[in-house]
């Protein structure tokens, strides 16, 4: 069974169960009041019946009575009954004997302990069903009785009115909750299916259409939550992925650069070794070159170390208030005192007011990074560094040289690691192949991009940006 036949089912026994009990209701006090009215008639005539008993004299009450008489119903019985239970005058009858104590008469009853009292029951003298109302009086109950026939029916049959109007209603109302099962049927059944597929894992969610209704737009919404929660799950596992297999390349490609310095040192050294009468000059020759591959192998080291660390635990990297003029200074000072015979110079025309807020290791390992290269490839190397412009949250810095640049070609690839535009060249000045991935990372961290394109004197440019805080 569906989803909409049970809400169906569900609100019409519901609506079924509550029309029956208001129907209930209403009949029974419109009973009670049909019947509290007709009481309240009797009682006039009980009053008047009790008055004219008290003042006439026993030899013209008959008289009274049958004036009395012309003033009521002419089915009305009127009973005086004393306290003992003893039938004083029953009228229309004037029967005084043999007619039976009527002290444990319901109506007389209640009336003794109550004041006043009522019943439908069968006459047991006339043998005909009347309605009973006894009041007591001073010195005797009253009883007024009116035959229960087709008059005193309608006098407290209640009024079916409501009940046609509950009937006229309820095609009206089962139409209505048709429509609003249909409505909330539709919402579970779309959700049910929706949760069905997001078991499978083949959710389609542009197939997936609520009503516009209270629950449709809950349902709406849930949908909405688990797609954000399942597009941030892919998300991070996405990551894990790309670090995954990052991390195997890394390791790929650390191994395959290692063995050059390593096999180089060990041909070095094992040369050595093999030919203890070597010339000092051929001994020296041998012992600077593998003290380059092992220049070469810590670099390489290094700068893994540093590209692994900001992939990973980017987000732990403290930062401080950093003057980018004096980071350059010192990164300069540092190349100069390693670089002097390739006539190494420096244009730095960063104010020296230029503030960010950074990571002075990272930013420091920019600059370096982008000199050493260079120095590497760009002789005689001068280099120029320079702020061109800045706005509310960046400074934009331009960097270049004017050596013979890279091929327009490679200018997309070079931020790649381990991408070389020139492998015997760099293989042979001892580069690593990380330095411009690191450039590039350690921007990323800050905020900010970096483009390479050559300049327009011929050498490499790099135009980046730094966020300032």
């Amino acid at each position: 069974m569906s989803y909409k036949v049970k809400l169906l089912l569900y609100f019409s026994v519901l609506f079924a169960v509550f029309a029956a009990v208001l129907v209930g209701f209403q009949w029974q006090r419109e009973k009670q009041f049909r019947r509290e009215r007709l009481e309240s008639r009797l009682q006039v005539y009980a009053d008047m019946s009790a008055e004219l008993h008290a003042t006439e004299s026993p030899d013209s009450l008959a008289a009274a009575f049958r004036r009395l008489r012309r003033m009521m119903p002419e089915d009305l019985r009127i009973t005086v009954i004393d306290y003992e239970g003893k039938v004083q005058l029953d009228y229309p009858t004037h029967r005084l004997h043999p007619l039976t104590n009527h002290r444990e008469r319901p109506e007389v009853r209640a009336a003794f302990s109550k004041g006043e009292g009522s019943d439908v029951r069968l006459s047991a003298t006339a043998g005909i069903q009347y309605f009973y109302y006894a009041k007591r009086y001073r010195d005797s109950v009253v009883r007024v009785a009116f035959p229960y026939d087709r008059v005193a029916q309608s006098l407290l049959q209640p009024d079916s009115v409501l009940l046609w109007f509950v009937l006229l209603v309820f095609p009206f109302a089962t139409v209505a909750l048709v429509y609003t099962a249909d409505r909330f049927g539709q919402s579970v059944e779309t959700l049910r299916q929706f949760v069905d597929s997001a078991e499978r894992g083949l959710v389609d969610y542009a197939h997936i259409r609520f009503p516009k209704t209270e629950l449709g737009l809950m349902a709406r919404k849930v949908v909405e939550t688990y797609r954000r929660a399942e597009e941030g799950r892919l998300a991070v596992e996405r990551e894990r992925e790309k670090k995954r297999i990052f991390k195997q390349q890394m390791t790929n490609n650390i191994t395959h650069e290692l063995r050059t310095p390593v096999a180089a040192i060990q041909g070095f050294l094992e040369t050595l070794v093999r030919m203890p009468d070597l010339p000092i000059e051929q001994r020296t020759f041998f012992l600077s070159r593998a003290f380059a591959q092992c220049r070469r192998l810590s670099e390489l080291i290094r700068d893994a170390s540093l590209i692994s660390k900001m992939e990973e635990a980017a987000d732990t990297i403290p930062s401080e208030l950093l003057n980018l003029f004096d980071i350059v200074e010192e990164v300069r000072l540092d190349i100069a005192a390693t670089a002097s015979a390739q006539s190494f110079a420096l244009d730095n025309r960063i104010s020296e007011r230029t503030e960010i807020c950074g990571n002075h290791s990272l930013i420091y390992a920019v600059f370096r990074n982008l000199m050493e290269n260079s120095v590497k490839y760009a002789i005689p190397c001068h280099c120029v560094v320079e702020c061109v412009g800045e706005d509310d949250t960046h400074i934009f810095l331009r960097y270049y040289d004017k050596g013979s640049g890279v091929s327009e070609e490679h200018l997309p690839r070079i931020f790649e690691r381990f991408y070389r535009a020139d492998e015997g060249r760099t293989r042979h000045e001892g580069g690593t192949g990380l330095g411009l991935s690191i450039v590039r990372n350690a921007i990323a961290i800050h905020g900010g991009t970096i483009r390479a394109e050559r300049h327009e004197e011929g050498g490499l440019q790099l135009s980046f940006s730094l966020a300032k805080g």
